[in-house]
C-alpha cells in the first residue's frame, strides 16, 4: 500500500511540472533589439502639398496669405517672363501686404514685344501674369524640371542654382494659335526648418 502511495504521489509531481512548464512564456533573449519602424519624409510630397496650397491661395484671390510663404525676413521674386531679367521685382513680404491695399501702379519689366513697361497693381499683376490660368488644374506638372519653352532665355537655374521649383503648364487654348498660347508657372522654393517658402514665381509664355 505506502508502494502505491508513492508510485501515485511521483506520478502527480511529474504532472504538475509539466503543467507549469506549457504555462510558462517563452524565453526573449537579453540581446534581442525590436525596432520602431523608420519614419521616411518625402520630400516631393512636401514640396507638392505647398505648391498646391499657394495655388489655391491664388485661385481664390486671398492674396494676403500669400505672405505666409515668404520666409522670415526674405523676399519673393516676381518675373513676367521666363527670363529672369534684373527689371522685375523683388518684394517683401510687409511691402507685399501694403500693395494690397495701396493699389499702388509698380513697375513689373517691360512687355514681350512693344517694350513697355508693365505698369500695374500688385492685384493686377497677379492675375495677369501669376494666375493667368487654371495653375491649380494642370494640363501638366513636373517637378524640377521644364515643360513649357518659348523664344526667350530660361535662365532660372543659372539665377536660382540648387532651388527646387514646380512647374504648371498648359500647352494652349484656341487650336487656331498652333500652342502659341501656351502658359506656364514656375514656383522656385528654399528648404528652410521642414518647410518650403517661395523665392520666385516666374510665369511665362510664348514670346516673340
Amino acid at each position: 500500500m505506502r508502494i502505491f502511495i508513492v508510485f501515485i504521489s511521483l506520478i502527480l509531481a511529474i504532472g504538475c511540472n509539466n503543467r507549469s512548464r506549457e504555462a510558462d512564456p517563452p524565453a526573449i533573449k537579453n540581446d534581442t533589439v525590436v525596432s520602431a519602424p523608420a519614419t521616411v519624409i518625402n520630400n516631393d510630397s512636401l514640396l507638392s502639398a505647398t505648391g498646391k496650397e499657394i495655388l489655391t491661395i491664388l485661385k481664390n484671390k486671398q492674396y494676403d496669405s500669400l505672405v505666409h510663404y515668404f520666409a522670415p525676413g526674405d523676399s519673393v521674386h516676381f518675373s513676367p517672363y521666363g527670363f529672369i531679367g534684373s527689371g522685375a521685382q523683388t518684394i517683401t513680404a510687409a511691402d507685399f501686404s501694403a500693395l494690397l491695399v495701396s493699389n499702388k501702379k509698380i513697375n513689373w519689366g517691360d512687355y514681350d514685344g512693344s517694350g513697355d513697361p508693365i505698369e500695374l497693381t500688385l492685384k493686377q499683376y497677379l492675375e495677369k501674369f501669376v494666375y493667368n490660368a487654371d495653375f491649380l488644374n494642370a494640363e501638366k506638372t513636373a517637378i524640377d524640371s521644364f515643360i513649357g519653352s518659348g523664344n526667350s532665355l530660361n535662365n532660372l537655374r543659372k539665377i536660382y542654382p540648387g532651388k527646387r521649383f514646380i512647374e504648371y503648364y498648359f500647352s494652349g487654348f484656341d487650336k487656331k494659335y498652333e500652342g502659341m498660347d501656351w502658359t506656364c508657372l514656375r514656383l522656385v522654393f528654399k528648404e528652410q526648418a521642414g518647410r518650403y517658402y517661395l523665392v520666385a514665381i516666374v510665369h511665362d509664355q510664348w514670346t516673340i
